[in-house]
């Protein structure tokens, strides 16, 4: 795959190759190739200060680390053991079980022995199975697991002027246990890794990077000479937030490089036992360094550490681990100290948003999954293990088909796979919300390991509310339809219809909107009165039906043709017998106090329902009336 260099970083898919492949220089072009895959970044080194390289997880290789992985345009062959001219030494290989390399700035490359001096710039790396244990000159000192890779990007060191001396160093993979030595103080000493760097000023802290997944432990042990417990601050390698003050033996600090989340969690009884194990191990480095004072450049040297070697517990031990009475006999352990500890899974809290009539739910990249942190809570496993979705509300779940069904305290329906992927349906249950109302429902749910371990986080969901329509129903009891035989007295009749609105909050008014003769009526047109004269004919009892609090109420029509001073009892004499008029009154639910229309570009429904009250009047024969006339 060929990448173009540009901008402060580039993505890089692929996590093996970034953090565990080997890189190198083909013209201006970086190359990295493991397994059998390879990425060119084109033209990445054109600019003196190259760009970041980012993985997936977010975890990131600086520039000038990336620069000093590649090596020079033109590397040396692989190199001889010994002082190597023209590179400045820094250090020495105190203590060596299995096999581990170097590789110089001058792109030489050999295999580490006990008493070999490394250099600025080198690149460590540890093989299966493996530790490698090295002083500095400012009396810094290293223990490196199995399958370990670290640069060692500058240390500059004056014992005559500390505030003057520097050191950064990037922990690219695997497990490290350290003392820091002189340059700390000053706090000038920076220990990068993919995940966070380590801001100290003098302590011994224990780091595990798994770049693969993004995931960092950060903690401190006792100082080895003297028990006292420092600490030191987590910054983010990309805005420099500090993100945790590391300060306890007792706990440890999970980073997480994707969502640059740094959560404290208390050590278990594995941690504590492979605490005690790297800390031997650092004790048997420090004490490998005792008086010896390889001299650098005739006035640099190894100063002696105070230590005392009586307090690891260990009486004296060859390299393979085999020692005399009190000895911590490691013979057969020469691997990573972790393998047989599991640390449990660490369960983030997740939030979603949904509306009133929307049901919960993620569709290709838009997932709704409380495991990958879609929810903002990312869980993870600090040993790499996958998780599985075992309890919600602290009740096993029964999955059919990968899917586990669960009705909530608040009656919602919620779905989840033990994958950790999500439905909510709460639709039934939250209709009484208006609009800018919400609720909150949530539940708990447990993941779990391979190994049995586990964590229990809370998922919380806001429902947004809308503005329901009230609705206009014919119950039992109402009527939208009544007929009414004419004669020389008012005509009156009256009826009920039931009006319902969800949202608990509203108020809700109901009008008389119109009046239209229905086209089917059989009486002479133009006999009737005025349109305005038949509207007001019918009534309403009250116009608030439902009051704030309620989601129902009764509307209450009343039709009577005697409406004016004029005198309407005879309105509809002009009726033949069986000849009739049919009036179809729209009663509207008129605006509701939430009410925004079918208009409101929000999506908020329509604020009215309506319906037709429907009279009829039938005519009957009059008498002929014979007026006398005045000559």
């Amino acid at each position: 795959m060929v990448l173009q260099s540009s901008g402060d970083s580039i993505a890089i898919s692929d996590t093996d190759i970034l953090f565990r492949g080997e890189y190198s220089r083909e013209g201006s072009d970086l190359v990295l190739n493991s397994g059998g895959n390879s990425f060119v970044v084109s033209g990445y080194f054109l600019t003196d200060t190259p760009p970041d390289l980012v993985a997936p997880n977010g975890a990131v290789l600086s520039g000038a680390t990336v620069s000093l992985l590649a090596g020079p345009l033109a590397p040396g062959q692989y190199a001889q053991s010994g002082d190597i001219a023209g590179l400045l030494k820094i250090g020495k290989v105190q203590t060596l079980e299995g096999e581990a390399t170097v590789t110089h700035t001058d792109g030489t490359k050999s295999t580490l022995a006990v008493g070999e001096s490394v250099y600025q710039g080198d690149i460590l790396e540890t093989a299966d199975g493996s530790k490698l244990g090295v002083s500095f000159i400012d009396n810094t000192v290293f223990s490196m697991s199995a399958n370990a890779r670290m640069v060692l990007n500058e240390l500059i060191f004056d014992p005559a002027a500390a505030d003057k001396s520097s050191m950064v160093f990037n922990l690219v993979e695997g497990a490290f246990v350290f003392v820091a030595g002189e340059v700390a103080p000053n706090g000038n000493m920076q220990i990068v890794t993919p995940i966070a760097t380590m801001g100290i000023r003098g302590t011994t802290p224990k780091v595990l990077i798994n770049s693969k997944l993004g995931v960092g432990e950060f903690t401190v042990l006792p100082d080895p000479d003297t028990g006292h417990v420092g600490s030191y601050v987590l910054i983010n390698p990309i805005t420099g937030a500090i993100l945790g003050r590391v300060d306890s033996d007792g706990d440890k600090w999970v980073v997480t490089s994707l969502s640059n989340e740094a959560v404290r969690i208390g050590k278990s009884g594995f941690d504590l036992l492979e605490d005690k194990v790297a800390l031997d191990e650092l004790r048997d480095v420090v004490s490998h360094s005792l008086g010896d004072r390889t001299q650098l450049d005739g006035a640099n040297s190894f100063d002696q550490i105070a230590f005392d070697s009586a307090a690891s517990g260990r009486g004296d031990g060859d390299s393979n681990g085999n020692g005399d009475d009190g000895a911590n006999d490691d013979k057969g352990q020469n691997g990573d100290t972790g393998a047989d500890k599991d640390d449990p899974p660490i369960a983030g809290d997740d939030a979603f948003t949904v509306n009133e009539d929307t049901i919960l739910a993620g569709s290709g990249n838009n997932e709704v999954n409380v495991i990958n942190g879609s929810g903002g809570g990312l869980d993870i496993d600090p040993d790499g293990f996958a998780v599985t979705v075992t309890q919600v509300n602290g009740q096993n779940l029964t999955f059919v088909g990968n899917v586990a069904s669960v009705v909530l305290p608040s009656g919602a329906i919620l779905l989840i796979s033990q994958t950790g992927n999500v439905t909510y349906d709460g639709r039934a249950i939250h209709q009484y919300l208006a609009i800018n109302e919400t609720a909150l429902d949530s539940f708990t749910y447990t993941i779990e390991d391979q190994n049995g371990y586990s964590d229990t986080a809370t998922v919380t969901i806001t429902i947004e509310g809308l503005n329901d329509s009230p609705i206009i129903q014919i119950l039992a009891g109402d009527s939208a339809a009544e007929s009414l035989v004419e004669t020389n007295s008012p005509l009156a009749v009256s009826g009920t219809l039931t009006l319902i609105d969800v949202d608990v909050t509203d108020a809700v008014n109901a009008v008389i909107d119109s009046v239209t003769i229905d086209p089917t009526s059989t009486g002479p047109s133009g006999s009737h009165p005025d349109n305005a004269t038949l509207k007001a004919m019918l009534t309403l009892s009250e116009t608030l039906i439902i009051e704030t609090g309620s989601t129902n109420g009764t509307i209450t029509w009343n039709f009577n043709s005697d409406v004016t001073a004029d005198n309407h009892l005879n309105a509809f004499d002009y009726l033949a017998d069986g000849e009739t008029i049919i009036l179809n009154y729209v009663v509207v639910r008129a605006i509701d106090t939430s009410g925004a229309g079918s208009g409101d570009p929000s999506g908020n429904e329509p604020e009215f329902d309506t319906q037709v009250v429907t009279i009829t009047i039938t005519g009957t024969n009059d008498q002929p009336v014979i007026d006398a006339i005045t000559a």
